[in-house]
């Protein structure tokens, strides 16, 4: 069996590392040159994981042919602002039958979409699937017990995905609800950027506590707002993932809004260093819910402290009326 990723990330490594025993061939596409050389020469990728050696059954290339064909799953790990030019380059080469399955966190940014949207109208497929939940890189690499959520509208689909991490590290569970599922992995981000906040602002992990509380609450009004389940916040992809990204200083949603309210300019460098989900993520709910006429003000807040509109001391403030 033949597994493909598109985008050689950290975590799309992960899970293709966690995939080893289960694909005689696991290729990975990347644009980047450099990368295709150093896996083929030293069976190693360094740049992405450092000290790890790459099993046999993991290649590499930059060509979307090669790396698409005959391929029984398609995993998307590129950052989001990449997928839709993705979908494009594959789409010559697709068959509509093989799963999409995508990993990527966040928002299509230039159409202010859901990525599962994205891939349906420029592949033409509703085998479409999303993998989110409270994972980092490093640990699947450690193959520590780990959960994922599935989510696809079609149950087969989701239960096929399920099985590949059967008798493994990791434990799926299946959802229906798609963009629930999206909005929930897009959230965390965002919250992850306000915990980071707080602990900029030297305030207590009690603090931490009640701002997550307030997001827990207005993350499920959200999914109410959309008309999706609002049963999806007690998902791997909904609280699991607030946690996780929320409270470990591995995040760099959380980094980037702990140097936030310290150094503004040594924040924009961290964004230009950095892939912080969250940013763009944040930037782009907030276009959506302000057309959409809806709200959310913790998304509001933060949106407006990133953009120097209001003092970070405004996210405390709101709390303090909650």
């Amino acid at each position: 069996m033949k597994i493909c990723f598109l985008g050689t990330g950290v975590y799309s490594l992960a899970i293709a590392l966690s995939l080893t025993e289960k694909a005689d061939d696991i290729t990975l596409w990347s644009e980047d040159y450099n990368k295709v050389e150093e896996l083929k020469n030293t069976q190693k990728l360094e740049s992405v994981i450092p000290n790890i050696t790459i099993p046999s059954n993991i290649k590499i290339t930059n060509d979307y042919m090669t790396a698409v064909k005959d391929a029984k799953y398609i995993f998307i790990g590129s950052t989001n602002k990449y997928v839709k030019s993705i979908a494009k380059s594959i789409k010559e080469f697709y068959n509509p039958q093989v799963p999409i399955i995508i990993l990527t966190k966040g928002l299509n940014e230039i159409d202010k979409e859901f990525l599962s949207t994205t891939i349906e109208n420029v592949l033409h497929t509703e085998q479409i699937a999303i993998i989110s939940g409270p994972t980092f890189a490093a640990d699947i690499i450690k193959k520590t017990p780990a959960a994922l959520t599935v989510a696809s509208k079609s149950l087969s689909l989701s239960l096929e995905i399920k099985h590949l991490w059967e008798n493994t590290f990791i434990n799926i569970e299946r959802s229906l609800d798609i963009i629930g599922t999206q909005i929930c992995g897009g959230y965390k981000n965002i919250i992850a950027i306000a915990c980071g906040m707080v602990a900029g602002l030297e305030l207590s992990e009690s603090t931490r506590a009640y701002l997550l509380t307030i997001a827990l609450k207005e993350l499920k009004e959200l999914l109410i707002l959309f008309e999706v389940d609002s049963n999806t916040v007690t998902t791997y992809a909904g609280i699991g993932d607030l946690i996780l990204t929320c409270t470990s200083t591995q995040s760099r949603n959380y980094e980037y809004g702990k140097i936030l309210v310290t150094n503004y300019q040594e924040a924009q460098k961290y964004l230009e260093n950095n892939t912080v989900e969250g940013y763009s993520t944040l930037l782009t709910f907030n276009e959506i819910l302000k057309e959409k006429n809806m709200k959310n003000n913790l998304i509001y807040i933060i949106n407006d402290i990133v953009l120097q509109k209001e003092e970070p001391l405004s996210l405390i403030n709101y709390l303090k009326k909650k």
